[in-house]
């Protein structure tokens, strides 16, 4: 999976001594309680979009021993978060 950057990312994560491909483009944003939360996009290719077509699941990697609180989803279209940032 590749991340992306969508209209409504405000802020960047980089990988010191990086280029832009190591750089993790997120919203920070509230959630309805008024928590902060950090959401990142991630676009499957084609190849992982035939897996998932076939019943593949997706994985979540979390490095080191403690495991912070984490959501996936399926979110809206670039389409659609064009027409939101609008």
């Amino acid at each position: 999976m590749k991340q992306r950057k969508v209209p409504t990312s405000n802020h960047v994560f980089e990988l010191p001594g990086g280029n832009e491909d190591n750089s993790l483009f997120v919203e920070a944003h509230l959630d309805e309680a008024g928590n902060p939360v950090t959401t990142s996009v991630w676009v499957p290719d084609d190849d992982e979009r035939e897996r998932l077509a076939a019943g593949g699941t997706i994985e979540l990697h979390v490095w080191g021993t403690g495991t912070p609180p984490v959501a996936l989803s399926v979110g809206p279209s670039m389409d659609e978060r064009k027409q939101a940032a609008a």
